[in-house]
């Protein structure tokens, strides 16, 4: 195991769908209110903020290798002589 693998360990495939679905909804939510506060202040720069916001949120959340994406890691079996 070299350190990469250490600090940042492989997800399995149901983590990476649920990554890929927060990914979805958080960006959509996100941008959503971002698009409304901008509309709603009359600023672009409030729309701008709010969208770099959630991007970095979003980044937090989905990258990183958490406990609850490693939830079912996948179990190979031996190989046989």
């Amino acid at each position: 195991m070299n350190i990469f693998e250490k600090f940042n360990p492989p997800i399995d495939y149901h983590g990476q769908e649920l990554s890929m679905k927060l990914f979805y909804v958080l960006i959509y939510i996100g941008y959503f209110f971002s698009l409304i506060t901008g509309i709603l202040y009359n600023d672009l720069k409030y729309t701008l903020l709010l969208g770099i916001f959630t991007v970095c949120i979003v980044f937090f959340i989905c990258v990183p290798s958490w406990r609850f994406y490693r939830k079912n890691p996948l179990k190979f079996e031996k190989k046989n002589n």
